[in-house]
Formats: C-alpha cells, structure tokens, sequence
C-alpha cells in the first residue's frame, strides 16, 4: 500500500478522533489531530498538509461556519479538502473545485482511496 500524505484531521469527537488515528496513522507520513473545530482549522494556516480532513459534527462551527473558516484563515500552501458530514450537513457547502465530500457513514476503503489516490 502507498504510504499516505500528510494529514491535518478537524474532528471534535474523541471517539472518532481515534477511529480516524488507527486508521490513518500507520499509512501516513503525519496525522495531526485537533479536537477543537476552530483551533484546528487555524491550525492549517500555521503548518503544511497535503491532506485537511474536517469532520462536520463540530461543536463550535456549523458546516457552513467551518468552510467560511477556512477561508478566513487559507491553509498553507495547497492542500485537498476533505469534508465528512450526513448529506444534510454537507450539503450547504459551496461545490469548489478540489474539495471532496464524503457522505456519512463511509467506508474506510473510501477514505484511505480518497487520500492514496486523489479521487
């Protein structure tokens, strides 16, 4: 299996944070987690990643709140965007060239094909 890219993860379920971490980890080159929805998607502008995966069930941000964020604050050079939400919650997000959106629940192969692959 490819190793994976370097992975910012903006997911404020500790559970799931975990389930993301196992997943990810051994097949990345880097997993940064942050538990906190704003701090983390701050955290793209301070420092580099291939990948940003936001994890739509945030307790400080709404959907729609998160992606304007991001815009407040752009990632570092130029990462891919992942947002994982139910189809209610990824549905306000504007469709932009270069973001995917993964409709919950998912697959993990999804994911992990997402990220090796691009697509």
């Amino acid at each position: 299996m490819n190793s994976l890219p370097r992975i910012l993860l903006v997911v404020d379920d500790w559970e799931a944070l975990e389930r993301y971490e196992d997943k990810l980890a051994p097949r990345s080159a880097s997993v940064e987690a942050w538990p906190l929805g704003r701090e983390g998607l701050k955290r793209a502008a301070e420092a580099e990643f291939d990948w940003i995966l936001v994890d739509l069930i945030l307790e400080d941000l709404t959907p729609t709140e998160a992606h304007a964020e991001l815009g407040a604050h752009p990632p570092v050079g130029s990462p891919r965007l992942i947002y994982v939400g139910s189809p209610a919650e990824i549905q306000d997000i504007p469709e932009e060239s270069g973001i995917k959106k993964l409709n919950r629940p998912f697959e993990w192969t999804t994911l992990l094909r997402m990220l090796e692959h691009g697509n």
